[in-house]
């Protein structure tokens, strides 16, 4: 009994631990996004800097809410700018480039 219970306790520590870096990583990109996004339209550290500021104050009141905005506006500035396209032509031209040689 009190080996599966450690082992359970393992396994529930790996699984919240991944779950932490998942959401680590999601949060940076989708911040990391909309921030340079604003950034790029306003022209304005400050206007960045406030934004970041707010972000941090919402992740840290209501982490999951805000999580979810953030990865909303995050796919939202990836349609507006069209990362995506961008990246499979930057591909396109390298496998091309690399065909080549």
């Amino acid at each position: 009994m009190r080996k599966n219970y450690i082992a359970s306790t393992y396994i529930n520590t790996v699984i919240m631990s991944v779950r932490v870096v998942f959401m680590y990583f999601v949060i940076k990109d989708s911040f990391g996004f909309i921030r340079q996004y604003i950034y790029m339209k306003s022209k304005s550290q400050t206007i960045a800097q406030i934004l970041s500021f707010s972000l941090l104050y919402l992740l840290i009141v209501n982490i999951y809410l805000t999580t979810i905005l953030l990865i909303v506006g995050s796919v939202i500035v990836n349609i507006l700018l069209k990362i995506r396209d961008k990246e499979i032509n930057i591909i396109e031209k390298y496998l091309e480039v690399e065909g080549q040689k």
